[in-house]
């Protein structure tokens, strides 16, 4: 099996953008809503 980094291809753009937003989105609905945070987010 070979694999291809595509991280700097400008045409793999557009996925890497929607998975980076579906991984931040999904890291931001799992924290833990308590305590309440002081600093910035």
């Amino acid at each position: 099996m070979c694999f291809e980094n595509l991280w700097d291809d400008p045409k793999a753009a557009p996925l890497k953008l929607e998975l980076m937003q579906r991984c931040f989105d999904a890291s931001v609905l799992s924290m833990d809503p308590l305590p309440e945070r002081l600093g910035p987010f």
